[in-house]
C-alpha cells in the first residue's frame, strides 16, 4: 500500500512539473509576442537601408543585387511588398539579357507562390523554366528546394501524403542537395517519417546546437524535432520544441510560421481554464494577423477550423462550470440535511429535554444565519456564470464575423484565380494581366471590412466613445456621424485599446501610411487632458480599470518624471 501511494505521488509530482515547465515556455512566448513590434521595427529599418542603397545605385548589377536582397527580406514578412520588389527585380533582370538572372527571378517567383500555398501559379511559373538538369548549375539547389516545399504543402494542407510520389520526387531532386545540408534532413524526415530512427533524431538535435540563433534554419529544425518527438510519443518535448520554433519565427519576423498554428493545436488538447482559453484566443488572433499579411490560403483554412474548435471549447467550459456549481449546491444541501437528522436523533434519545431544546434552538439559529450566506454565495455564483456567458457571446460574435470575413476573402481569391487561369488558357493574356494588376480589395470592400470592424468593436465595447472622450478636452471630443461607424481617429485608438500600439502595424491594418497615422495620433495627444506620454497606455487600460475616471485619477497623480 505504501509503495502504491509513493508511485501515485511521484506520478502526480511529475505531471505538475511537466505542466509548470511548459507554462514557463508559454510565458516566454508571450514575452516575445509583446516584443514582436520591436523586431518588426528593426527589420523594417534594415530594409529601409537597403532601399536607400537601391536608390543611389548606378550600375545595373548593383540594382539587381539590392532589389534581390529587399525581396528576400520581404519574402516571409509582407507578401504585397515582396511582390512589388519582385516586379522591379524582374525588370532589372529583363534589361540585362542574362539567362541566369531571368531563371533565378522566375524561381523566386515560383517560391513565393509556393510559400502562400498557391501551387497552381507556382507550377505555371516553373513550366516557363527548363528542367532542373538544363538550368544554370548554381540554381539547381534552389529548384530542388522549391519542388520539396510544394510537396510538403500538398501533404500538409490537402492531406494527400502519397508515399510513392514522395519517393519519386525525392529520387528526382535529392541529388542536388548535399546530405550534410540542414534542408536535406528536414525534407527527408518530413517525407519519410517511418524511416526516422534514433540516429537521425540525435543527428538533428546535434545540428540544432550548431545552427546560429535567430535564423530560419533554426526555426525549421525546431519544428521538425517537435514533429519527430510527437511521433516518438514524447508530447512534452514536442510542445517545447514547437514553442521554441514559434519564438524563433517571431524574432525573425517570419509570418510564414506553421509553428504558431501547431502551438494552438497542442494547446487545444490541454486547455481547461478560462485563463488558458484567453491565451489560446490571443494566439489565434496573432495567427490571423500573420496570415492576412502573408495571404496564405492553406494556413487560412487551417485557422478557420481551429477557431471553430476554440469556440466549442468556450461553450464546453461554461457547461462544466455550471455543472460544478450545481453539484456544490447539492452537496451543501445534503450536509444540512445530515446535520438536521443528527440533531433530531440526538434530541430524541436525550432524556434532558430542556438541554435538547436549547441545542435545537442554537442549531436552528446557526442554520438560519447560514442560509442567507448560502443564498448570497449561490447568487454570486449565478452572477459569475452570467458574466461568463455574456463574455462568451461577445467573443463568439467576434469569431463569427472574423470567420465570415476570412471566408469571403478566400472565396474572392479563389474565384479570381479561376478567372485568371481561364483567361490564360484561352490566350486572353491582356485581360489576365489587367485582372492581376487590380488590387485584391477595392475601396468599397475595404470600407465594408472597416465598417464590419467598427460594428464588432462597438458591440463588445458600446461605451468606448464615451470613455475615450473623457480623455480629451471638451472642444476636442468626437461625435459619431453614424452610431455604428467610427472616425479614423477612433478607429486608430480602438486598435490601441486592443493592444496594437505601433503606428506601422496600425498603418498596415488601416491601409494608411505610417506618417498619416502618426499625424492623427499626434493631433489627438495634443488635445488630451492627461500627459501625452501616458495617453496610449491609458487607452490600453480603458477596460482594465473600474472606470475611466479611475484611470484618469491614476495618470494625473503619477510622477511626470
Amino acid at each position: 500500500m505504501r509503495t502504491l501511494t509513493f508511485i501515485l505521488c511521484t506520478l502526480l509530482s511529475l505531471k505538475i512539473f511537466s505542466q509548470n515547465k511548459i507554462e514557463k515556455f508559454l510565458d516566454s512566448l508571450d514575452t516575445e509576442i509583446i516584443k514582436s513590434s520591436t523586431y518588426a521595427h528593426k527589420k523594417q529599418y534594415e530594409i529601409n537601408q537597403l532601399k536607400k542603397n537601391l536608390e543611389t545605385a548606378s550600375f545595373l548589377q548593383d540594382k539587381y543585387s539590392f532589389c534581390k536582397r529587399i525581396f528576400i527580406e520581404y519574402c516571409k514578412y509582407q507578401a504585397d511588398s515582396a511582390q512589388y520588389y519582385l516586379s522591379k527585380w524582374y525588370e532589372y533582370g529583363r534589361q540585362s539579357n542574362n539567362p541566369k538572372w531571368e531563371q533565378e527571378i522566375l524561381l523566386y517567383k515560383a517560391y513565393i507562390y509556393t510559400l502562400r500555398s498557391d501551387l497552381a501559379n507556382a507550377n505555371r511559373i516553373l513550366s516557363q523554366i527548363p528542367s532542373v538538369n538544363k538550368i544554370e548549375p548554381e540554381l539547381r539547389y534552389f529548384y530542388a528546394r522549391i519542388q520539396f516545399e510544394k510537396l510538403l504543402r500538398i501533404n500538409l494542407f490537402y492531406g494527400n501524403n502519397d508515399t510513392i510520389r514522395n519517393a519519386q520526387i525525392w529520387d528526382s531532386y535529392a541529388r542536388y542537395i548535399t546530405p550534410n545540408d540542414i534542408y536535406y534532413s528536414i525534407y527527408y524526415t518530413s517525407l519519410f517519417p517511418t524511416k526516422v530512427n534514433d540516429s537521425i533524431y540525435s543527428n538533428l538535435k546535434e545540428k540544432l546546437k550548431q545552427t546560429p540563433d535567430e535564423t530560419l534554419e533554426k526555426a525549421f529544425l525546431q519544428y521538425r524535432l517537435a514533429r519527430i518527438s510527437e511521433q516518438y510519443g514524447d508530447m512534452e518535448k514536442a510542445f517545447i520544441y514547437t514553442i521554441c520554433s514559434a519564438i524563433t519565427d517571431i524574432r525573425m519576423v517570419n509570418n510564414d510560421s506553421q509553428a504558431m498554428l501547431e502551438v494552438i493545436q497542442l494547446m487545444n488538447r490541454n486547455t481547461e481554464t478560462k485563463e488558458q482559453l484567453e491565451r489560446l484566443y490571443n494566439y489565434t488572433q496573432i495567427c490571423s494577423e500573420n496570415i492576412c499579411n502573408y495571404k496564405d490560403l492553406g494556413r487560412s483554412l487551417q485557422l478557420i477550423e481551429i477557431q471553430n474548435e476554440v469556440q466549442k471549447m468556450y461553450k464546453q467550459l461554461i457547461h462544466q462550470r455550471q455543472q460544478l456549481y450545481t453539484s456544490l449546491s447539492i452537496i451543501i444541501l445534503i450536509l444540512f440535511i445530515v446535520a438536521a437528522c443528527t440533531i433530531y436523533i440526538f434530541i430524541r434519545n436525550n432524556n434532558h429535554k430542556k438541554q435538547s431544546l436549547e441545542i435545537i434552538s442554537k442549531n436552528n439559529e446557526n442554520l438560519q444565519a447560514f442560509i442567507p450566506q448560502l443564498h448570497e454565495k449561490i447568487k454570486a455564483t449565478n452572477d459569475k456564470i452570467s458574466i461568463l456567458e455574456a463574455e462568451i457571446e461577445r467573443k463568439n460574435n467576434f469569431f463569427i464575423e472574423s470567420l465570415r470575413t476570412q471566408v469571403n476573402l478566400v472565396t474572392k481569391f479563389t474565384q479570381s484565380k479561376k478567372t485568371i487561369l481561364n483567361l490564360i488558357t484561352t490566350s486572353q493574356l491582356r485581360e489576365a494581366k489587367k485582372l492581376l494588376s487590380d488590387s485584391l480589395l477595392n475601396n468599397n470592400e475595404l470600407n465594408q471590412l472597416y465598417e464590419s470592424f467598427d460594428e464588432i468593436f462597438l458591440s463588445i465595447h458600446p461605451d468606448f466613445v464615451e470613455r475615450f472622450n473623457k480623455l480629451l478636452t471638451p472642444e476636442a471630443q468626437i461625435t459619431l456621424e453614424s452610431p455604428q461607424k467610427l472616425t479614423i481617429e477612433l478607429r486608430i485608438y480602438a486598435l490601441v485599446c486592443l493592444g496594437v500600439t505601433d503606428s506601422i502595424s496600425i498603418a498596415k491594418l488601416l491601409n494608411y501610411s505610417p506618417q498619416t497615422i502618426y499625424n492623427y495620433r499626434l493631433k489627438i495627444r495634443h488635445s488630451s487632458i492627461i500627459p501625452e506620454k501616458d495617453f496610449a497606455k491609458t487607452v490600453m487600460n480603458l477596460y482594465k480599470t473600474t472606470s475611466v475616471d479611475e484611470s484618469l485619477t491614476i495618470n494625473c497623480n503619477s510622477n511626470p518624471s
